[in-house]
């Protein structure tokens, strides 16, 4: 089934391009010269077809402006610097770059206020050495990071330890505070 798609598709590429060579949609299926070039060019046109549609996919950069993050808290600039955020991971001024597993919650208590938040648990727990030789929590593996606004362009961001997903920032062992 998956083998007559893939020639459907070819095909339909194929009398396209035919409409732009000629004025009708005759095709030389039962000509003898096509029998082995025509196919092949057919597979051909498919299969470029397909590295076309899928190439933006492979070459995107993982990260935009708006998930640049410009250090302002005092340890932000001395731990971290400026990072990338997204849902996917965060990567420090250094290089150095911690990859999520996935988002486990999507809220979250600051000092003792429930708030929005995105909570990631970290793929692989580690305490990457950052900026000025220091590391991001100092007292273990990251094993979760949670992000949420401060202000109007504000985001802090909190890493722990456990092994459990936090529920507050009362279980955090760093803080930093950045600007979008």
């Amino acid at each position: 089934m998956a083998g007559q798609s893939l020639k459907a598709i070819a095909l339909a590429l194929y009398r396209r391009h035919c409409l732009h060579r000629q004025s009708h949609l005759e095709l030389p299926m039962r000509d003898s010269s096509f029998a082995l070039g025509g196919k092949m060019n057919l597979i051909r046109i498919g299969l470029l077809a397909m590295i076309a549609c899928a190439w933006p996919i492979g070459v995107a950069s993982a990260y935009t402006d708006e998930d640049s993050y410009t250090a302002v808290s005092g340890t932000a600039m001395s731990v971290t610097g400026d990072i990338q955020f997204d849902d996917f991971g965060i990567t420090f001024a250094n290089g150095e770059t911690l990859k999520f597993s996935g988002l486990v919650d999507d809220h979250f208590s600051v000092d003792g206020e429930d708030v929005p938040a995105s909570v990631y648990r970290v793929s692989r727990p580690r305490d990457p050495k950052l900026e000025n030789g220091n590391r991001l929590c100092g007292s273990g593996p990251v094993t979760f990071i949670a992000n949420w606004a401060s202000g109007e362009s504000g985001s802090v961001i909190a890493v722990f330890t456990g092994d459990e997903a936090p529920s507050s920032d009362d279980e955090m062992c760093a803080s930093y505070t950045y600007e979008q």
